[in-house]
């Protein structure tokens, strides 16, 4: 069976889906078999700023006798 044809509309949805990404798009190609690639002048997006903002794990409760701020000492007591 051969592969569906690639509409108009099917390309720019894929390329309005990279721009809504923030991507700056340098090439579109259509292989084939219908599917639609998207070249971007972006690397890698892994890296950068992007990750530098994500949240960082919350700390774990500290357990057992801890001093707190003032010196005194919290946690369970032994008798």
């Amino acid at each position: 069976m051969p592969a569906a044809a690639t509409t108009k509309a099917a390309i720019k949805r894929a390329i309005e889906a990279a721009q809504d990404a923030g991507l700056a798009i340098c090439a579109v190609s259509v292989a084939k078999d219908g599917s639609i690639r998207v070249e971007t002048n972006q690397k890698n997006l892994d890296t950068g700023s992007i990750l530098d903002e994500s949240p960082k794990p919350k700390q774990w409760a500290l357990r057992g006798n801890v001093a707190d701020q003032t010196g005194r000492i919290s946690g369970r007591q032994n008798s």
